[in-house]
């Protein structure tokens, strides 16, 4: 008899959302100590102490959690013609944005050069630590574009998440709370606007119809 193959459940998106919030708050509640917990500083050195010849690749990897990236990718999306992976893209990048901003106005954390007298941030940054914008718009946008991705190229959405999640360790400017913060905003946000249904839109010239001319018999 064939062996019945082992499938990976596939939860409904509310639980996502549910275990995305709860992953958010417990990060809030761990992150409000005024320094970094013994586990999350130990950590954060073992990644911010790799090579320096690495820093040339990790500010590369770094820009894929860039507003930057989310044009190019709507650009390709639009070439593609592929009309709702546009409007699905601009929308779950956009609330991913907007609440890792007002994460940081609330909950806003200092950066670890701030925290680790020892540690120089590696690369540009600004306002509050907590959550990581860059993780959590990689998220969104790996997540969307794994939705498009035939599934023998979905490691490419892992190999993003993770790439730019340790590049904002390795270049010293977030702490890994701050990291998990926002991978939880990311996906939350993509997992949220998988209840909204998107139809097809098609632009174009819309096709003449026949008209058929009546006359009046005399």
């Amino acid at each position: 008899m064939a062996k019945k193959k082992n499938k990976i459940p596939n939860f409904h998106p509310t639980v996502h959302v549910i275990a995305a919030t709860i992953l958010f708050f417990i990060s809030v509640v761990v992150s409000r100590q005024s320094a970094m917990l013994p586990w999350e500083e130990t950590l954060f050195l073992s990644i911010y102490n790799w090579p320096d010849f690495l820093r040339p690749f990790f500010i590369f990897v770094t820009w894929f959690g860039e507003i930057q990236i989310l044009g190019i990718l709507a650009l390709v999306f639009v070439f593609m013609k592929k009309t709702q992976a546009v409007i699905r893209l601009l929308m779950v990048s956009t609330m991913a944005y907007l609440l890792s901003g007002i994460g940081k106005s609330i909950w806003g954390r200092t950066r670890p050069n701030e925290l680790l007298s020892e540690v120089v941030a590696r690369g540009f940054s600004y306002g509050p630590g907590f959550p990581s914008g860059h993780t959590a718009l990689a998220v969104a946008m790996a997540l969307v574009v794994g939705h498009y991705l035939p599934k023998k190229y979905h490691w490419v959405v892992v190999a993003w998440i993770v790439g730019v999640a340790l590049s904002r360790v390795y270049l010293g400017v977030h702490a890994p709370l701050d990291i998990v913060g926002g991978f939880a905003i990311g996906w939350f946000s993509y997992m949220m606007l998988r209840h909204v249904r998107l139809y097809p839109v098609k632009f174009g010239k819309r096709k003449k119809t026949n008209k058929v001319a009546y006359t009046k018999g005399r």
